[in-house]
């Protein structure tokens, strides 16, 4: 039997997960991803212990198969916007600053001032922000002139962790994507945008598509990893949109939800999205690692960390499986509806298809009748219509495709939200079976490059299986439809009060 080896090093955990070329997983290792907090928003990672950290999941779980020469081929997926810089030898020259991390706030700002927030969306896709990577080089040039002036490659940590093992330097076309350098209509980086910051134009490697083989891993990560020479390394790619492939989200105008810390939404597209009435919304475009395919993605923020404080301080409960049982329970015992409370879910700002960073959340409606349980409910229902508002949002920008919500993540775990989902929005609902969605997408990426599948398409749908499906109730829907359209999208004129208060 030949396997697949995928990684997904995430910002908590990284990941080592075998398959076989079905996509089932046969072998599983994970280790806490290494970050040192700094305090103020600040942290990072230490390169040299995230590949140790790599190399150590790759050996366990590789250990638990019979033949380790039958591993036929690996490809990884990451955070984005994080990078490694490396001088002209490959050595590290700073540590990896965490892709949410503060210390590069001032350079939006700064390219505000030298470029149009429209005409940056039109070449990259990309809304304004400080995440990028090229506002972390950026701050390295600001900050850290010694190791900026010998700075001569900067590569994503997917990328540069592939580098370590094959030895070939180059970016996936979808961590391109991150760095806010690269030209999504050529492919290829944009000398507009490297002139504007004054960086070389050899900083960053080839950009390839995802699923191209690299080469063999070298033969001292061979050893080390307890793999055979012969296994071939291929570009991966961003955790999200690997996610998608092994969630079969590779055809136009079909959709994933992921849902986490952020409710992120991706629509599948045949061609780039990058003007002005895109960049309005708030959603972001950039190319897949489906050949010839694009996406848009947008957020609802603050998802996890909301459903948390209801845990913790609504309920009282441990955030543990207790604690959410909890949620489950509370949101169960009141009516659709939620007795006419409403919530604005904006905790942690608005997200697309409204770019509020300040915005508030707010329960609009509350009156003595309202129970904890109501609280909780309008907790849930106002996070599926804020999903419905977005998914309405990109509806005009895609083309029409009814295909089931897949939905992955924490929240593809709770039967009654995903149930809600699909009452709110009148969408089916699927969640895919098996967990580490990622660490597949990279898998199926991996076997593409060595050849085990005639295309990324067939790949992604021999390895797709939905576990559980969720239909719209046709009265739910009608109810919550009225309650959507009559009530939930005339309560934005009480959000935006709230953001001026609080702005």
């Amino acid at each position: 039997m030949d396997y697949l080896l995928g990684i997904d090093v995430g910002t908590t955990n990284t990941k080592a997960v075998l398959y076989d070329l079905e996509g089932q997983m046969r072998a599983v290792a994970s280790a806490p991803t290494p970050v040192t907090e700094e305090g103020a928003g600040r942290a990072t990672h230490d390169p040299e212990a995230l590949y140790e950290t790599t190399v150590a999941v790759i050996r366990r779980a590789v250990a638990q198969v019979e033949d380790s020469s039958l591993v036929r081929g690996l490809a990884i997926s990451s955070m984005a916007e994080s990078g490694v810089p490396l001088d002209a030898q490959g050595r590290v020259l700073y540590p990896v600053i965490v892709w949410h991390d503060t210390r590069t706030i001032p350079y939006e700002a700064w390219w505000q001032e030298r470029i149009s927030d429209e005409r940056l969306f039109a070449i990259t896709g990309a809304q304004p922000g400080h995440i990028f990577s090229l506002n972390k080089i950026l701050w390295l040039r600001d900050h850290e002139p010694e190791a900026y002036r010998r700075l001569s490659r900067w590569l994503s940590v997917s990328d540069y962790l592939a580098y370590r093992l094959a030895g070939v330097p180059a970016m996936s076309y979808p961590q391109a994507c991150r760095t806010l350098a690269f030209d999504l209509h050529t492919a290829d980086w944009s000398p507009e945008l490297l002139d504007i910051a004054g960086v070389p134009a050899g900083l960053f490697p080839p950009a390839l598509p995802s699923g191209q083989a690299l080469g063999p891993l070298r033969p001292e990560a061979a050893a080390a990893c307890g793999l055979s020479p012969r296994t071939l390394v291929s570009v991966g790619g961003h955790d999200h949109i690997c996610a998608s492939v092994a969630s079969g989200v590779i055809a136009p105008g079909a959709m994933l939800v992921s849902s986490g810390t952020v409710e992120a939404v991706l629509a599948v597209l045949d061609q780039p999205r990058t003007g002005p009435e895109v960049h309005a919304l708030g959603i972001s475009c950039g190319m897949h690692a489906m050949p010839g395919r694009y996406y848009l993605i947008g957020g609802i923020l603050g998802v996890g960390p909301l459903l948390n404080w209801v845990v913790q301080v609504l309920l009282q409960q441990p955030l543990n499986d207790e604690g959410y049982r909890a949620l489950t329970e509370a949101a169960q015992a009141s009516p659709r509806g939620a007795q006419g409370l409403y919530l604005l879910p904006f905790f942690s700002g608005a997200g697309a298809p409204r770019r509020a960073p300040r915005a508030t959340g707010a329960y609009l409606g509350l009156r003595l009748h309202h129970t904890r349980e109501d609280m909780v409910r309008a907790v849930l229902e106002g996070l599926c219509y804020e999903l419905r508002h977005m998914l309405e949002s990109f509806y005009p920008l895609m083309p029409a495709r009814e295909t089931p919500l897949r939905v992955v993540g924490g929240g593809a775990r709770n039967a009654l939200w995903l149930q809600m989902r699909a009452d709110v929005t009148g969408r089916t609902v699927e969640t895919p079976q098996g967990a580490e969605r990622a660490a597949l997408g990279a898998a199926l990426l991996a076997g593409l490059g060595a050849g085990l599948y005639d295309s990324l398409e067939a790949a992604a749908m021999s390895a797709y299986r939905a576990e559980q499906t969720y239909r719209p109730d046709p009265e739910a829907h009608r109810d919550y439809s009225a309650r959507y359209e009559g009530v939930y999208r005339g309560l934005y004129p009480a959000g935006q009060i709230v953001l001026a208060k609080e702005g």
